[in-house]
């Protein structure tokens, strides 16, 4: 797998097309690798595995891209919202605020699927699609509550770097997340609990 440095500290295998797979993120704290994200393909699983140290996964969300290839990897302890964690019946739920040296890990409230978490290292936010907008009778939207509520979360944390899966670039100002969802949220309407992008 081709390990790509994003960040001082932390490493990043990009996501794949096919299988379809999220971009699977690498933080190390001396023998402790945390994984952000493990993929959908059991090459990845494979490679994972041969990585040194005890390894601790981080799951944005339930959806296989992001956690299909779990069953074959290797963890000492797997991190999940508590909706992820029902599907897994083998996760500790982030239903809370986490706190583990630079590594935080908290609920991350998403249009784009119940329970995501984010994981925040130094100055760095990952977020996996949990900025995203979901479906709703087949077309792209944001839940209104779930947005104001998300935007609430991003501008309290400390992060000014966000990364976001499938995406290119992988790094954006938070600022910029911001300035787009809350366009988005501007929007509104009273009457309307869904707002179509």
């Amino acid at each position: 797998m081709e390990e790509i440095a994003l960040y001082p500290g932390v490493t990043v295998w990009p996501a794949l097309s096919s299988p379809l797979s999220a971009d699977t993120f690498f933080i190390r704290q001396g023998e402790t690798v945390w994984v952000f994200d493990v993929g959908n393909d059991p090459r990845r699983a494979r490679a994972l595995n041969e990585i040194p140290g005890e390894k601790r996964v981080v799951l944005s969300h339930f959806h296989a891209d992001h956690m299909g290839a779990l069953p074959l990897v290797e963890a000492s302890e797997v991190y999940a919202g508590a909706f992820t964690c029902k599907k897994l019946k083998r996760a500790t739920p982030v239903t809370a605020p986490l706190s583990f040296g630079d590594i935080q890990l908290f609920p991350l409230p998403s249009s784009h699927a119940k329970g995501c978490v984010a994981l925040q290292y130094k100055d760095l936010l990952l977020l996996g699609d949990g900025a995203y907008a979901g479906q709703k009778g087949g077309r792209a939207a944001y839940n209104t509550g779930q947005l104001g509520a998300l935007l609430q979360v991003l501008r309290r944390v400390s992060a000014t770097t966000c990364c976001l899966s499938h995406r290119t670039p992988l790094m954006v100002g938070k600022d910029r997340v911001l300035s787009f969802l809350q366009g988005i949220y501007d929007r509104r309407d009273k009457n309307s609990s869904y707002l179509f992008v």
